[in-house]
């Protein structure tokens, strides 16, 4: 009996020294200008709503302060999407789980996806890509 604490200890330090992949949330700040979309993206990975990301990164879409009653929707292209789950419509903020890589169906390269915002009763859209790169250069 007295070996199963001594073993209870090695086994959590080994649990706790096990390396923990790096998630990243990028955040990307949706306006408009005109009839335009606008796209900020503070975390410095992407531009004009191309973002950059690696598995089990999340992709965080958000209606500028500006922007009143908004909603966000991310449709992916032919039905191919790196998210774990659908995205939006959702008031505010939609965000993408990044699921796709090594272990999973998905594949490793671009997305296309139309993201659609709402606000004041109009629509805009326009059509970026999420760029997945699992290398050491993300």
């Amino acid at each position: 009996m007295k070996s199963l604490p001594a073993f209870a200890c090695i086994a959590l330090l080994l649990l706790c020294a096990a390396p923990l992949a790096a998630q990243n949330t990028y955040r990307v700040i949706v306006g408009h200008s005109g009839t335009q979309l606008t796209f900020q993206h503070p975390d410095g990975h992407g531009n004009n709503g191309n973002q950059n990301a690696k598995t089990s990164d999340i992709v965080r879409w958000t209606c500028a302060s500006s922007l009143q009653r908004c909603t966000v929707a991310v449709t992916f292209k032919d039905g191919n999407s790196p998210c774990s789950a659908a995205v939006g419509p959702s008031n505010g903020t939609a965000s993408c789980n990044i699921s796709v890589g090594a272990g999973n169906t998905g594949y490793v390269g671009t997305y296309k996806y139309t993201i659609t915002v709402s606000s004041g009763g109009v629509n805009y859209e326009t059509d970026p890509e999420i760029i997945i790169n699992n290398g050491s250069s993300q």
